[in-house]
């Protein structure tokens, strides 16, 4: 091959030689498809795991508790077992996501829509890990992928994925830095799910109170049992009792819907601009947009996406504007506060409320439904301290977001620097 000159744009200092383009087949012993078996073979006891795409992440990650096992003869297994070092890539649906096979207790196989890629002296797998995530490779690959029902890259075209490869010592050293800054987006996903988990388990014990029988006897009296955590006035005496309400006596989702008018502008929130789960507004907001089709919310609503309400989609804007038919529009009375009430929508028993649907391919929340749901309402005081403290926790689950994208950007300007 006729050699070019390419340098990478980040580069270590001790390392100046210019990098020749080659084919990935040159750094490759062997290119093998997983083995095809009936879906009978899978079973909790059998003697190798079988990795699928669904087992590896995007960011070259195999999820190896999850990767199901089946019971194969063992000609089959010796034959397509994954060796320490060893390349796993994806050659349908999510073509070219690439793995690296640490050893296990249990031998491990590919399936039948990935491929075994054993490598030569001259690569460092962890480095081609990293390369297969970059857009330079994910081009490469698209060149090759077969457009069908579901995508498709052939093995055997694998090997004319384009590459400038460094010489095996710098490869080694990318390798080793990128490693580490994967070590410190780990940790602070870990943070995040640790204080979300928190999150969830303190919104058990807050909104857990119910309504029984004393001594659980149905001949006794029927009383509010408060929930497990309970706050205090400043004072430090503790707050009156709750009361029993229906969620439609106190909170309103009607909406009037928007005029068309001209000589104002107003942020309009589709139903992707809410983020799951997180409470966040998420992407570019449209101004007006289809103003018949949309309505109106002020600084202090509740929005909630009553389409596929399993999805968990809400937000509490500070800004007035307007928004998708298929959110909800919650107000709530003076009685109630709306920080508390965009706490209380989070809840397992709001969610599982609002899921019972109406419709299967497409089910919507369904108000008359939601609006009997009873619950246990604080007074405000109270409302007020639970809504803070579930605020403060939420604070900082969005400042270890922030620090989780804000390395996930810095890794990925890396990548587009460290390789040619």
């Amino acid at each position: 091959m006729t050699e070019q000159l390419n340098v990478p744009k980040l580069r270590f200092f001790d390392f100046d030689d210019a990098l020749e383009l080659k084919y990935f087949g040159e750094l490759v012993n062997d290119i093998t498809y997983g083995p095809r078996f009936s879906a009978e073979d899978y079973c909790s006891d059998g003697n190798v795991r079988t990795i699928r795409g669904t087992d590896m992440g995007v960011n070259g990650e195999i999820k190896y508790h999850q990767v199901p096992t089946a019971n194969l003869d063992e000609k089959t297994v010796d034959r397509h077992k994954l060796k320490d070092g060893d390349l796993v890539m994806i050659t349908t649906a999510d073509c070219g996501v690439t793995s690296v096979y640490r050893e296990q207790s249990i031998k491990h196989i590919c399936s039948a829509y990935a491929v075994k890629i054993n490598l030569n002296e001259n690569a460092d797998s962890t480095y081609l890990k990293y390369f297969y995530q970059t857009t330079k490779a994910q081009y490469e690959v698209s060149r090759f992928i077969r457009k069908a029902t579901v995508s498709n890259l052939p093995g055997s075209d694998i090997n004319r994925i384009r590459h400038y490869p460094p010489l095996l010592p710098e490869q080694q050293k990318i390798a080793s830095f990128l490693s580490k800054v994967d070590e410190k987006i780990s940790l602070l996903s870990e943070k995040k799910d640790k204080l979300t988990e928190y999150k969830k388990g303190v919104m058990q014990q807050l909104f857990n109170g119910k309504w029984g029988y004393v001594d659980g006897k149905e001949d006794g009296q029927l009383t509010f049992i408060p929930p497990t955590l309970r706050f205090k006035a400043d004072d430090g005496s503790e707050f009156p009792d709750w009361e029993e309400k229906c969620l439609g006596e106190i909170v309103s989702i009607k909406s009037p819907k928007v005029v068309p008018f001209e000589g104002i502008e107003l942020p309009c929130i589709e139903l992707d601009n809410l983020s799951q789960e997180t409470g966040r507004i998420i992407g570019d907001l449209s101004v007006n947009g289809a103003l018949s089709q949309k309505n109106r919310f002020k600084a202090g609503d509740v929005l909630f996406g009553k389409l596929r309400p399993y999805l968990k989609k809400f937000a509490y804007p500070d800004f007035a504007g307007m928004c998708s038919s298929e959110i909800w529009v919650m107000s709530s009375a003076d009685s109630l506060s709306s920080n508390y009430l965009f706490q209380f929508i989070q809840t397992e028993d709001f969610v599982a409320e609002a899921n019972k649907s109406s419709g299967t391919k497409m089910p919507r929340a369904d108000w008359k439904v939601v609006s009997q749901m009873k619950f246990g309402l604080p007074c405000l005081g109270e409302q007020t301290r639970i809504a803070n403290f579930l605020s403060a926790i939420d604070q900082k689950i969005d400042l270890a977001n922030t620090e989780l994208e804000k390395a996930k950007e810095w890794k990925k300007g890396l990548l587009q620097q460290m390789f040619v």
